[in-house]
């Protein structure tokens, strides 16, 4: 499929984030593009300091800076809290919004996330809505959604889905971060409908370690259960085969699909075609070094939450729903089989297939949890 030409300048929020970032620095190594960040100043830092210093990650392809452009702004504030002025120049300005930024937390009910998830997807698309009242042009609208938006499909009824499924609180589960995620991908859709945006949609699954380093972010969904496992000296038997891709395979994905000419309208999974076995992770931690003791699913979630009620709390007994996802341990927390052939089709054509997320590429991420204190080494 030939690209299209990119646009001159976009707007991307989440930038400050682990996968904005890396959206951010692919953005400037494999287009021309100026890249207007939408970062919301934070304690002492400005805004431009917190985008910077994200941004000079080793794992990162350097950013020049004229490339680059801070928007000091917040997508809880009306008109992103910027003057009637500023909104308009930056309205006129980008031809395209990438939008990253959510507020992630797997604990809080939706009322508690919705403002910023998808209220902050209404500000957006207000502000595409003013760009298409100027220019009389729909917006191209990339989002980033998640496809834990499906979670709870096995529950009403659907046990494989692919890019063409639509995601609703029902599939969503119990939840409110993926509940507000299909909320969001719903109100873009309307905007859509409406020829005010043009859509794309990217859902990841699980966002791993970094393919070539093995370096992972605090928000790696995997974290929870290896410093669990450290920390009582046992696994699960089983565990999860979970939709999954390498994060720096994501972002770069994600780019690259955006480019297409026929991405408008379409949504594509950032997922390997096979699931990932979650408990490679758990071996190659035994591999290195640890002595962890095997306890049937039940028995060690058990472990987990008494280990919480009685000294420190691990972080896997906080996730609560999606720890239990994670582990797999009853048929109330089976996750589909998200299919992702025509996402891979479109990625592949022209472009050579990632490194396989093999026994070697678990190594290297224990070796840099460990090298960065995040993980204990083994005594």
């Amino acid at each position: 499929m030939t690209a299209s030409a990119p646009p001159r300048a976009v707007l991307l929020t989440g930038a400050t984030g682990s996968l904005g970032g890396r959206i951010c620095a692919d953005l400037a190594s494999q287009t021309d593009v100026i890249v207007h960040c939408l970062v919301r100043a934070k304690g002492g830092s400005t805004a431009a300091d917190r985008l910077r210093v994200r941004l000079d990650h080793p794992d990162l392809q350097p950013v020049p800076d004229e490339r680059l452009v801070t928007v000091p702004a917040d997508i809880l504030q009306p008109d992103l809290g910027l003057t009637p002025g500023r909104l308009d120049e930056l309205a006129q300005t980008i031809e395209g919004i990438f939008h990253c930024a959510a507020k992630v937390h797997l604990a809080k009910p939706y009322e508690e996330l919705e403002a910023a998830n998808v209220g902050g997807t209404r500000a957006l698309i207000a502000l595409a809505e003013r760009r298409h009242a100027l220019t009389a042009r729909p917006v191209p609208f990339h989002y980033i959604s998640t496809l834990g938006a499906f979670v709870n499909s096995r529950a009403v009824g659907i046990e494989a889905l692919d890019e063409t499924a639509t995601p609703t609180r029902q599939t969503a589960g119990r939840m409110g971060y993926p509940q507000t995620k299909a909320a969001a991908e719903e109100v873009l859709r309307a905007a859509a409908a409406r020829g005010r945006i043009s859509l794309t949609v990217y859902r990841p699954g699980l966002l791993l370690a970094d393919s070539h380093s093995g370096n992972t972010s605090q928000s790696d969904l995997l974290l929870p259960l290896l410093t669990a496992c450290a920390a009582l000296g046992t696994c699960p038997s089983e565990a999860m085969y979970g939709p999954a891709e390498a994060a720096d395979v994501v972002s770069r994905s994600i780019v690259r699909l955006s480019l297409r000419d026929d991405a408008p309208g379409r949504a594509f999974h950032l997922v390997r075609p096979d699931s990932v076995r979650v408990l490679d992770a758990v071996d190659a931690m035994t591999r290195a070094g640890h002595r962890l003791t095997i306890l049937p699913p039940d028995v060690w979630w058990r472990q987990v939450q008494e280990h919480s009620s009685k000294g420190r709390p691990l972080p896997l007994a906080r996730m609560s729903e999606f720890g239990r996802f994670l582990i797999a341990h009853d048929t109330e927390h089976q996750v589909p089989w998200m299919r992702s052939e025509a996402t891979w089709s479109a990625l592949t054509d022209g472009w050579p297939e990632p490194d396989p997320l093999d026994s070697a590429y678990f190594d290297r991420m224990i070796t840099a949890l460990h090298a960065a204190g995040t993980l204990p080494a083994p005594a």
